[in-house]
Order: structure tokens, then C-alpha cells, then sequence
């Protein structure tokens, strides 16, 4: 199979927001992931407003994310 970017069809507020979200998972050593209907709309590639990422591990970085907004 072709590596794709399927990231490179969000929108740039999304993508700022999913590069963010990844980069403090990685500060908690934990993974984060895009899930939901938004991968299938991503490969797809039909506009989708609703992006949800799922994180492992306990709720401080959702805690400290929820803080910066």
C-alpha cells in the first residue's frame, strides 16, 4: 500500500491542533490517536468538522491540554 498524508486534507486550524495534541502526547510518553469518523473521511477525502483523538493513559494530559484552552 501507498504511503499517504490523509493528514494533509484537515483543514490548518485541525492540523495545528492534531500537531499540538501529538507533541504533548509525546511530553507523557503516551501515543494519541485520530479515530472515529474522521479517518474514513480523511481517506475518503470529504470534509469533516467533527475530529476526535483518542489518548492512552490516565487523564493528566487531557487535564494539562484542557488548561491551555
Amino acid at each position: 500500500m501507498a504511503n499517504k498524508n490523509y493528514l494533509a486534507s484537515l483543514d490548518q486550524d485541525s492540523l495545528e491542533l492534531v500537531k499540538l495534541i501529538g507533541r504533548e502526547a509525546e511530553k507523557f510518553n503516551t501515543p494519541s490517536y485520530i479515530v472515529g469518523g474522521v479517518v474514513r473521511d480523511l481517506i475518503l477525502k470529504v470534509k469533516n468538522l467533527d475530529l476526535d483523538i483518542a489518548v492512552e493513559k490516565d487523564a493528566e494530559m487531557v487535564d494539562f491540554l484542557k488548561n491551555k484552552f
